[in-house]
């Protein structure tokens, strides 16, 4: 199985995740969504590997909600709830740099 970084990469060259909105038939702004689509469309990762990530994601974003009582299942939404960088390209920077993600707000 892919890593955690592996499986982001592969969905970002694969252009299936575009943060940017400008979505084509299959692609998709959420990744969680994108994910979906590089398993079931495209076969590029596996059902384990679209589990796991869309596992991480969802444990980062609770994790993010847990600091500044919020509730959503949406990243940026919970980068914005605590005061975190949230816009397109931000959300990239998260998923291509999976292990720098922020946890709380800069000081």
């Amino acid at each position: 199985m892919k890593s955690i970084q592996e499986i982001f990469d592969v969905v970002i060259g694969a252009e299936i995740y575009d943060p940017w909105g400008e979505e084509q038939a299959f692609s998709s702004s959420f990744m969680c969504f994108a994910l979906g689509v590089a398993c079931n469309h495209f076969g590029v990762i596996t059902e384990e590997e679209r589990v796991y990530a869309h596992r991480e994601i969802k444990c980062y974003v609770r994790t993010l909600c847990s600091l500044a009582d919020c509730h959503t299942d949406v990243l940026s939404t919970a980068l914005s709830f605590n005061e975190l960088p949230n816009k397109p390209d931000d959300l990239n920077k998260v998923y291509t740099n999976w292990g720098n993600r922020p946890l709380k707000p800069t000081e």
